[in-house]
């Protein structure tokens, strides 16, 4: 059975109880951008260790993908979104 929790009118989070995971779902206004898919903008993935992140793009680049945009959220929350060779978008 999945835990859910609302963050807003537009935005839900889904998660498995005594797990980690998590599916954010975001419901885009018209006009916001939907992903080439039709509807998946974007995945994303959360480094168990953030000193990490520069070796998890290093990866994604040695394996054909592209680093698309790099920073930080707040300060000690580092992000990077990456494309693999489909387009696909990732965030770490």
């Amino acid at each position: 059975m999945e835990e859910k929790f609302w963050t807003g009118p537009d935005m839900v989070f889904l998660n498995t109880p005594g797990t980690n995971d998590l599916i954010a779902l975001h419901q885009s206004d018209d006009g916001e951008p939907r992903g080439a898919g039709g509807g998946i903008l974007h995945f994303g993935f959360e480094l168990q260790n953030k000193s990490e992140l520069e070796d998890a793009i290093r990866q994604v680049v040695a394996a054909g993908g592209t680093l698309e945009k790099q920073g930080e959220f707040m300060p000690g929350m580092p992000f990077a979104y990456v494309a693999d060779p489909d387009g696909y978008k990732i965030e770490l």
